[in-house]
């Protein structure tokens, strides 16, 4: 049977009864809001998908009823007691998977209408996830030691939360606790240069390679830019740049005539909101980065010192690495009002045969996983929404986007930095604890002075 896969909503609810798959993307509303709603999304009826086509019905669904007890694992987060509102998405088999331009776009289309359906059902902004934050609590350096940074220890199931140090953090894991953390290396991304014939200083962010010599680039200032200008980078000698299109999310593809020098010409890129130069590079560095490819840290991963990770071994912890090269979405906001609806960049990641085998182990001896960050969280959450719940080895790109509703397969615990307002990262880890616990801890940590972002404190969701 097939599925389809939409923003983290339930999949596959269908039964013999109702052949083809059912996708809910219904959450509590009362009846006015559905009666609306369903009258808009009706116009979509008409919609022809090679004679496949597809309808959204509403049916009243309890607990006892045979449509919810097909999959009660899946259904019953979303089932109060009363029974609930219960809209599924119905269309026929194999029709979404064939490979025809064509049909592609119309899967496209209706994924943009289950994503507007589902925000509108469920009422999901990206305004709920903003709050204010004082500017003099975004962290402008490090802690010294790494692991001298703050801990909050926030409980998903009561809501408690403690207040420790990061060195502290040997009282809260166990012997067979295995750790999954992200070792991408962040490069040199950042580059200085000049427009040839013009005394424009233009400054471009390496995003990711796409081919030998060539990369996805964010460029300032991107509207002076157009396709086909040059650009000089470094001096003495500098080598040349050329913008050879433009993308759809507002990057530049820029060819350079030496890549090689690349890494000799570029720094190491801060995000906008550290405005005080970084001494030490290797600062924005974990100490077990390996592989090179991310523009932006993964800051949970900033609090470890080998002799933590010592410590911590020593009391029977593992630990495992895996590789997500991180691109712009982690220090960009999402824009629009419905979330759904923010394309977030493609990152590349991979997990070895021998990562995968030690974490699929873990679970199936019902010990714990803990990430180490939220782009470790969002690569295992990829790989197992990949083998039905299970971890696999893998090598590709993700485009993964966890809000609230997401039903984690691969992820017990988590530790994480405090996030931007309005980001996707405060996204997730909402999805993982609850968007009021996560702003509730959040206030907190605002009042007892805690300090945010990429070289903030940490927080550890047990």
């Amino acid at each position: 049977m097939e599925e389809f896969a939409t923003h983290g909503f339930p999949l596959d609810v269908s039964n013999d009864d109702h052949p083809g798959t059912f996708c809910a993307v219904n959450l509590q509303r009362d009846e006015a809001a559905l009666t609306g709603l369903g009258q808009g999304v009706f116009e979509l009826r008409g919609l022809d998908l090679e004679g496949g086509g597809f309808n959204i019905v509403p049916i009243e669904v309890g607990r006892d009823e045979p449509l919810a007890s097909q999959k009660p694992d899946l259904l019953a987060q979303y089932i109060p007691a009363g029974g609930y509102q219960f809209y599924p998405i119905h269309f026929s088999p194999g029709t979404y998977y064939n490979k025809t331009r064509r049909q592609k776009q119309a899967s496209r289309l209706l994924s943009t209408a289950v994503s507007r359906f589902a925000y509108n059902l469920y009422g999901m902004k990206t305004s709920d996830f903003d709050y204010h934050l004082p500017p003099e609590l975004i962290a402008q350096t490090a802690a010294e030691p790494r692991d001298h940074s703050r801990l909050m220890v926030l409980s998903r199931r009561d809501g408690a939360v403690e207040h420790r140090h990061f060195y502290e953090l040997c009282d809260y894991l166990h012997a067979g606790d295995l750790v999954v953390c992200n070792d991408s290396r962040v490069i040199p991304a950042r580059l200085l240069g000049s427009k040839v014939d013009s005394a424009v200083k233009v400054e471009l962010l390496l995003l990711r390679r796409l081919d030998r010599g060539v990369w996805e680039t964010l460029v300032r200032p991107g509207r002076r830019l157009k396709t086909g200008a040059r650009i000089e980078v470094g001096a003495g000698p500098a080598i040349q740049a050329e913008v050879i299109a433009k993308t759809r999310t507002g990057t530049a593809v820029v060819s350079f005539s030496d890549e090689e020098s690349l890494e000799k010409l570029g720094a190491v890129p801060l995000p906008p909101y550290i405005r005080l130069p970084l001494a030490d590079s290797e600062r924005y560095q974990t100490v077990y980065a390996q592989g090179k490819g991310s523009v932006a840290a993964p800051t949970a991963g900033l609090h470890f010192t080998t002799e933590l990770m010592s410590r911590l071994r020593e009391r029977g912890v593992s630990f495992v690495f895996v590789t997500l090269h991180l691109a712009l979405d982690s220090f960009r906001p999402v824009r629009v009002d419905n979330p759904l609806e923010h394309v977030i960049h493609r990152e590349y990641g991979e997990v070895t045969r021998q990562a995968a085998d030690e974490i699929r182990r873990t679970r199936a001896e019902g010990r714990r996983v803990i990430c180490v960050g939220t782009s470790a969280a969002r690569l295992l959450e990829h790989v197992a929404r990949a083998n039905e719940g299970g971890i696999g080895p893998f090598a590709g790109w993700t485009d993964l986007f966890i809000v609230p509703g997401h039903r984690f397969q691969a992820v017990d615990a988590l530790i994480t930095n405090f996030h931007l307002p309005r980001s996707t990262l405060l996204m997730l880890v909402s999805a993982f604890a609850g968007r009021e616990r996560i702003l509730q801890a959040y206030q907190e940590a605002i009042r007892l002075g805690y300090r945010f972002y990429s070289f903030g404190d940490a927080m550890l969701i047990i």
